[in-house]
């Protein structure tokens, strides 16, 4: 209804006030959602000069500070749903993440009431969440394999070519599980159809021609 979305524009005006500027508050931000989507703070948007923020204390004094980040595009993505090779972000993500700051708070409450508020404190540096939801995604250094392999997902989107190959090979060296290392070696092939003049050394592809001896049909 009205009022639960007027409560939400309230929480995330107080959550921008808190959290510009405060290197700490950012930190646990960050141990709470993907980096990503964190990081949709930090993308350049169009009218600074119209994010200015109440500063703290400076109700009914007119005092403002301006804005670093790129609030608005953070909040759409934040209630948004994506999909991308980098960020898996939907309603079980939000469900998750409610569930988790639910679950911590109540155990901070629980330990005021037995110990008394003011012999507790929160250890907030070591809160982080994990999302099952997540848990079954195979993620190779920033990306997401299951959507890079997607039939279309445009490889020339992908932010150090070089490097994500490097660790897709790593991946594919390391990694017990077969289908794993199959699907390391699927995404370095749609990089390399894409990006055909990505470097690449002699010891890669002896390991390929090794991996292709050592599962060859008896």
């Amino acid at each position: 209804g009205e009022e639960g979305v007027e409560l939400a524009d309230v929480s995330a005006a107080l959550v921008q006030l808190l959290t510009e500027g405060n290197a700490k508050a950012m930190d646990l931000l960050n141990r709470m959602l993907p980096a990503p989507l964190v990081a949709t703070l930090s993308v350049p948007w169009q009218e600074p000069s119209k994010a200015s923020l109440k500063a703290r204390g400076g109700a009914g004094r007119g005092e403002v500070k301006r804005s670093l980040h790129n609030w608005p595009l953070f909040l759409q993505r934040l209630r948004g749903e994506t999909a991308t090779a980098e960020l898996i972000w939907n309603g079980t993500s939000r469900r998750e993440l409610l569930s988790a700051i639910e679950e911590e708070l109540g155990r901070l409450r629980e330990a005021e009431h037995e110990l008394g508020a003011d012999r507790v404190t929160w250890n907030d540096d070591e809160f982080s969440i994990q999302y099952p939801s997540l848990v079954g995604e195979i993620k190779v250094g920033a990306y997401y394999l299951r959507l890079i392999l997607a039939e279309d997902f445009d490889v020339n989107s992908l932010t150090g070519a070089n490097r994500f190959i490097g660790q897709l090979y790593h991946a594919f060296l390391t990694e017990e599980d077969n289908l794993v290392k199959a699907q390391c070696l699927a995404a370095m092939s749609k990089v390399y159809r894409a990006k055909p003049a990505q470097p690449f050394d002699m010891a890669t592809l002896a390991s390929l021609v090794q991996a292709l001896a050592a599962h060859a049909p008896a």
